[in-house]
């Protein structure tokens, strides 16, 4: 694993990229952006190796006139048939979905459709939902990265026709791009689908440093990520041959906690140094925007945060031996440490 210096906790709203400009006719307009601009192909089929793909669809009435018989109707394809992405859920809408194949192409192009019917919508209502799909198990012999395209078309009907009317010429469309990318043990990024209690997001461990964050229920799909970066070497590294940083970004407030487990291997920890003796430091942005630093304590109780925002250590572990519990050969005189929080900040190991 590779060295930890700092870890960064940024827990907020993740900046993301518009797509092509929103389509607009008549009295209804139509949107879809990325919730995680480059998620992660899955690592493997397990629960706890799946990544998502997520896109975010608003549609408008814009206009002063009622639109009846609105159907929102996207499908989403994938630039290499053998890594297709499969649907989840949608998350704010009643919707249904199917997969079809187009024998036109060559090869064939198998493409999943997700259409959600609305009805009527008067004059500034709007209806905004989250499309979520499994990312694919990365094919070796594909090319680096896969290009995940989702096209979403809104038909409705304008004039007299009454809410059950059939849609008519009358459409808006929208389209977004996502690049899959595999993770790496210096980053990860997928989207937390809602309801997924315990999603666990991390890098792939590697020989010097790994982490992990897991999540607790979230009601709405959000973006999340893991970068790690190295430590600029001006700033100090005392007890490890290299150090990074790790920065962590999801937004959103989490209850009762969000959880961080910093890996640390063996071969990158300097000699003599004690776990004990490495002070986390936390730095974040106090309630009156002013930057502020707080070394970390341990938890009074490992499984309850502190009330005034401040992260703890719940654990602290050195796998000096095999007596120690939950020892493994792979962790053999590793440093980990186990972090609750609820609030957002950086975590600086130096």
């Amino acid at each position: 694993m590779r060295s930890l210096f700092c870890v960064s906790l940024a827990v907020g709203a993740l900046a993301i990229p518009l797509s092509a400009a929103a389509g607009v006719e008549g009295t209804i307009s139509t949107e879809v952006l990325h919730v995680s601009a480059e998620p992660n192909y899955s690592l493997g089929t397990a629960p706890a190796d799946i990544r998502y793909i997520g896109f975010k669809a608003t549609v408008e009435n814009i206009g002063g006139n009622v639109a009846n018989a609105v159907l929102y109707t996207s499908k989403l394809s994938v630039a290499n048939q053998s890594e297709l992405a499969t649907f989840h859920a949608v998350e704010g809408a009643t919707c249904t979905n199917a997969t079809t194949t187009d024998a036109t192409t060559v090869p064939p192009t198998t493409i999943i459709s997700v259409d959600c019917s609305f009805g009527q919508m008067r004059p500034g209502q709007k209806r905004e939902f989250v499309v979520v799909f499994k990312s694919p198990v990365k094919n070796a012999s594909a090319p680096a990265t896969n290009k995940v395209t989702y096209k979403a078309l809104t038909l409705f009907s304008e004039g007299t026709g009454g809410p059950k009317s059939k849609p008519q010429n009358s459409k808006a469309e929208d389209t977004a791009e996502a690049t899959l990318k595999a993770a790496t043990g210096a980053s990860a990024a997928s989207v937390v689908p809602g309801g997924a209690n315990g999603f666990t997001l991390f890098t792939v461990p590697n020989d010097v440093f790994s982490t992990k964050v897991t999540l607790p229920l979230q009601a709405n799909a959000v973006p999340a990520s893991i970068v790690e970066t190295p430590l600029a070497a001006s700033q100090d590294c005392n007890n490890f041959l290299t150090c990074y940083q790790s920065t962590i970004t999801i937004p959103g407030s989490f209850n009762p906690f969000l959880t961080i487990v910093l890996r640390q291997d063996s071969t990158n920890i300097k000699n003599g140094t004690q776990i004990g003796s490495v002070q986390i430091w936390y730095d974040y942005v106090d309630a009156n925007g002013n930057a502020a630093s707080h070394p970390v304590g341990a938890c009074a109780n490992a499984t309850t945060p502190r009330g005034d925002g401040l992260p703890c250590i719940a654990k602290a572990v050195h796998y000096k031996n095999s007596s120690v519990t939950g020892w493994t050969a792979d962790l053999d005189d590793d440093f980990e440490w186990t972090l609750i929080n609820t609030l957002n900040g950086s975590y600086r190991l130096p």
